[in-house]
């Protein structure tokens, strides 16, 4: 039946047959027909298990450069003549620590970075350093920052003809590290790529019942991917052994799609049915489901769609765009979801900061933060499943981030203890209200746009995760506490921005209004 409703679909309007039969007197949606098949069974475990490497992938390569490009203490290295091989951060022992005490300048308890006092000099004057550079390796180990030199920008200015006479004469050896760098970027953008794809694909493998839980699976897959990538960078402390863990990690997972299936939401918004149902088969059969069970909901599916299929002209691609930008409900919704994944992102990077002020390893920092994320996604993830739905629990940790956002400067003069809190508190309601945004922007669209406004949001997302690090590190300090009271202002606005869109709580993903016609498929 399958195959002939495909053929049927080619056929012009003019060539419509009369004696088409159609059923009208039961609504049944591909949505319907999936729970038939087993809405989360053996199948969509299986695939699951391919898609989640993909957004494992996604947390190693987003917390790659907090490892492999971080930049360790470093003070100037003594000259020879003082002492020789001065490559320990640390004094090794006494004299070391009186020479180091004596020729490098401290504040606060720590080492002037780039500068020294001039030997040469009663004055005591300060000069960049002549010998170099020595890094700590103790917490990070051999990173990419100091691998090319990149701190001390005065001294890349007054050192540049130097710096290129050692690039034209070493180039092999920075053409190698550029190199692996550039791989690690690349495979790290198709990351992201096949990461919104394979997200998209999770949530349309199954039941409405089930999709905010698949959402926040996905999520849970990223906070893995922090931690892998943490263990790893603490288990091999060499920016270039971690990037290459992690490129062949990203490539294994990569690989890996080749062996998941196509969307049966995808196939059915392209008219491919002979494909949809040996999907919908497979389906059924792994997840111990006869055909008795899903085959009459399905060929019932297709009476009920099939005249409206056979009547809708095939569009080009420049007769969607027409129609999509002439379409305001659906204008609406993106520009909406474009503002609230940028203010979501930028929330995220600037309440994550309270990390900072914690004294302690970065590594645990980052576990806690993990830890942190885990517990807001599954919290949205049981707030969806309830009356608040997608759109009144975004709403409520929306609001809530808010709130933190603003306490948070009220207090971190006063208290440490309580702006680390505060801002854990803040990353625990953020987290929560991100995984809903994702998983309502995905609902909001239909099949045929879903994947690309779906990207277009995370694009739109990228700008926010970019424009917080550039405006704290910009910004005076006296300032800053405006940037707090600005994103609680924007936080406030996406919410009440929220109110104008529809709830999809239980909606089927298929039953979503097409912007190119006036039919739902």
């Amino acid at each position: 039946m399958a195959a002939l409703v495909d053929n049927l679909c080619n056929v012009e309007q003019k060539s419509i047959p009369q004696s088409l039969p159609v059923t009208t007197s039961t609504t049944t949606s591909l949505d319907d027909v999936i729970h038939q098949c087993g809405g989360f069974g053996r199948f969509q475990l299986r695939q699951y298990c391919f898609l989640s490497l993909i957004q494992i992938t996604a947390g190693l390569a987003a917390f790659y450069y907090v490892y492999g490009a971080a930049e360790p203490d470093h003070r100037c290295r003594l000259a020879p003549s003082l002492w020789p091989n001065d490559d320990t951060y640390t004094p090794i022992n006494r004299t070391h620590a009186f020479f180091l005490q004596l020729y490098i300048p401290a504040k606060e308890g720590k080492w002037d970075q780039c500068n020294l006092f001039d030997s040469l000099n009663m004055n005591k004057s300060l000069i960049e350093c002549p010998n170099g550079l020595v890094f700590d390796r103790t917490i990070y180990g051999f990173t990419f920052t100091e691998a090319i030199g990149l701190v001390c920008r005065n001294k890349f200015e007054r050192y540049k003809r130097s710096y290129y006479f050692q690039i034209s004469h070493s180039n092999t050896d920075i053409s190698y590290r550029f190199g692996i760098l550039l791989i690690n970027q690349f495979t790290a953008g198709l990351t992201h790529l096949t990461s919104t794809i394979a997200f998209v694909t999770m949530i349309e493998l199954t039941s409405s019942k089930h999709r905010s839980f698949i959402g926040n699976l996905a999520f849970l897959s990223f906070v893995f991917g922090e931690i892998l990538i943490t263990l790893f960078a603490y288990i091999v402390r060499n920016w270039q052994n971690l990037l290459w863990a992690n490129t062949i990690f990203i490539g294994i997972a990569l690989l890996s799609t080749f062996f998941t299936d196509e969307s049966p939401l995808y196939l059915y918004s392209k008219n491919q049915y002979t494909r949809l149902e040996k999907t919908l088969r497979r389906m059924a059969k792994i997840n111990g489901r006869q055909d008795i069970d899903w085959y009459p909901a399905f060929q019932e599916l297709l009476n009920t769609q099939l005249f409206p299929i056979v009547i809708k002209k095939q569009l080009t691609f420049t007769q969607k765009a027409k129609q999509l930008i002439s379409h305001p409900t659906t204008i609406k919704r993106i520009l909406i979801t474009g503002f609230i994944a940028f203010t979501e992102t930028l929330l995220y990077y600037k309440i994550s900061y309270g990390l900072a002020t914690m004294k302690i390893s970065p590594y645990i920092g980052i576990l806690i933060g993990a830890i942190v994320e885990a517990l807001g996604y599954i919290t949205a993830t049981v707030f969806m499943s309830t009356r608040f739905g997608r759109k009144y629990s975004f709403i409520l940790f929306t609001g809530s981030t808010s709130v933190c956002i603003l306490i948070i400067p009220l207090i971190i003069k006063h208290s440490t203890l309580a702006t680390v809190i505060m801002s854990q508190m803040g990353k625990f309601v953020v987290s929560a209200a991100n995984s809903i945004t994702w998983i309502y922007i995905a609902e909001l669209f239909p099949t045929s746009i879903r994947s690309s406004t779906n990207g277009l949001a995370v694009a739109v997302s990228r700008l926010g995760a970019i424009t917080s690090p550039i405006i704290d590190a910009s910004i005076h300090k006296q300032y800053l506490p405006v940037t707090f009271y600005v994103c609680a202002a924007l936080a406030l606005i996406s919410a009440l921005l929220s109110l104008t869109l529809p709830e999809t709580k239980d909606k089927p993903l298929d039953d979503i209004m097409e912007f190119t016609n006036d039919t739902h498929v």
